[in-house]
């Protein structure tokens, strides 16, 4: 059994993700809107069918911080496909980078 407790990922490292996914082809961008990627929808009443729907990446991304599942789903297609697990940074790191090219 492990112990460990996973870390649920941040936002940047949510959208770091999903940028990862359409880069190794897992998941698809829109090609009409190029800020969009294609995610399916369970539905959601006769408005919002169940199907394929556009959508903004940086918007997936801050749905995907709220559901860690989903976050774990996705980094073991990863594996399962047998793609290399991506190098997620933290967002502490990103903030002192910024910072150095400020100061």
């Amino acid at each position: 059994m492990n112990d460990v407790k996973e870390e649920k990922l941040e936002y940047y490292q949510c959208l770091k993700l999903l940028e990862y996914l359409v880069e190794i082809g897992l998941i698809q961008k829109n090609p009409q809107i190029p800020s969009d990627i294609l995610v399916f929808c369970e539905g959601n009443g006769e408005e919002y069918p169940e199907g394929w729907y556009s959508e903004n990446i940086f918007d997936a991304a801050r749905d995907l911080v709220n559901k860690p599942d989903d976050q774990r789903i996705l980094l073991d297609a990863i594996a399962e496909k047998g793609f290399k697990k991506p190098e997620l940074p933290k967002f502490e790191t990103v903030r002192l980078d910024v910072e150095k090219f400020f100061n």
